[in-house]
């Protein structure tokens, strides 16, 4: 069950003519197409870790938190950027809002075993930078540690949430958007300078 086929299932599962049989289910589009991944790894027979494996581990946001914030920096940015994330905040095919802590594509299954150990912790995150290219928006978190439970660690090299990519594939993108930020703007080639707004200075 590829990740091109995932988007495509869950574009199909997105459509107005298919929100009763959601509704009718009690589950969310993310349930729904999770619970397919597994089915359908289980019919084939899939075994080993790392096939088993879910496709990335992450902290699960405050939907509304986000969207509040989304809202508030809509009127720090350009109206491009600002209309981008409207839009994707909008969009009935999105994943919920979270930060990604480990990923299939890039990280050890092993490492899966440390961060079982945080399931359900409370963890406090804090915006810092927003970054935006053609291809994709990403907002830089920091982790912070908290009296409730222990800091869960983050094996992205910069921890953020995406907030608008141009295809769903595309997410991966923001690691590289940030680091092209944090090291100056420089993205290489003949690609334009990213738009950077630090959320710091605005809380300041």
């Amino acid at each position: 069950f590829s990740l091109a086929r995932e988007t495509s299932t869950r574009a199909w599962l997105a459509r107005p003519k298919h929100q009763e049989l959601l509704s009718s289910l009690r589950l969310s589009l993310d349930e729904v197409v999770d619970n397919l991944t597994r089915s359908l790894r289980t019919s084939f027979g899939v075994s080993g870790m790392q096939d088993i494996a879910p496709r990335y581990a992450s902290i699960d946001l405050d939907q509304q938190s986000v969207v509040a914030l989304v809202h508030s920096v809509s009127s720090h940015v350009p109206e491009d950027i600002a209309r981008r994330l409207q839009e994707y905040q909008q969009s009935s095919a999105r994943r919920r809002y979270h930060v990604t802590l480990w990923h299939s594509q890039s990280h050890a299954v092993e490492l899966l075993q440390e961060l079982s150990e945080f399931k359900g912790a409370a963890q406090v995150i804090s915006p810092a930078l927003l970054v935006a290219d053609e291809y994709c928006i990403a907002l830089s978190v920091r982790v912070l540690s908290n009296a409730l439970s222990p800091t869960v660690p983050c094996y992205n090299q910069f921890p953020h949430v995406t907030l608008w990519c141009v295809k769903p594939d595309m997410a991966k993108h923001s690691n590289e958007l940030i680091e092209a930020a944090v090291a100056g703007g420089d993205n290489g080639g003949d690609s334009p300078r990213p738009f950077t707004l630090d959320l710091q200075e605005l809380q300041d």
